[in-house]
């Protein structure tokens, strides 16, 4: 799937959360997201909250890349190191493996030098329904 669908697809997200997507495909996906004041918390870093989120879309992007309608089930993060310094977040997520029923992908957040801030795996529960 494109990344021009994706991103029709998730325009109310992407209009809520300003991630944009800058590539879709293959099972895998990269975004990045530019933080702005109230993403960062008293003690000068961004919300643990607006990284996990940037990996749920981007990681869901990489699952819908093939085909899969899918819904977060489960999602595991490991926060490796703050920055202070940090203006904008990439995120790249890696389906790992794919079946009839659950997609687990892998996603990654790193500041503007690409240190790794963060660590995360998710689980989708694919939908077989039409919307």
């Amino acid at each position: 799937m494109e990344a021009e669908s994706i991103k029709r697809t998730n325009q109310l997200v992407l209009e809520r959360f300003g991630i944009r997507y800058l590539r879709v495909e293959n099972g895998e996906a990269e975004a990045e997201l530019e933080l702005q004041g109230p993403d960062f918390n008293a003690m000068g870093l961004p919300f643990g909250g607006i990284l996990f989120n940037l990996a749920d879309c981007t990681a869901g992007a990489a699952h819908r890349s093939l085909g899969c309608i899918g819904m977060t089930i489960c999602g595991e993060s490991r926060f490796l190191r703050g920055s202070r310094e940090v203006r904008k977040l990439r995120c790249v997520a890696k389906e790992r493996k794919g079946g009839k029923s659950l997609g687990f992908v892998d996603a990654s957040v790193t500041d503007e030098q690409g240190t790794e801030l963060a660590a995360f795996s998710f689980t989708f529960v694919n939908y077989h329904g039409s919307l």
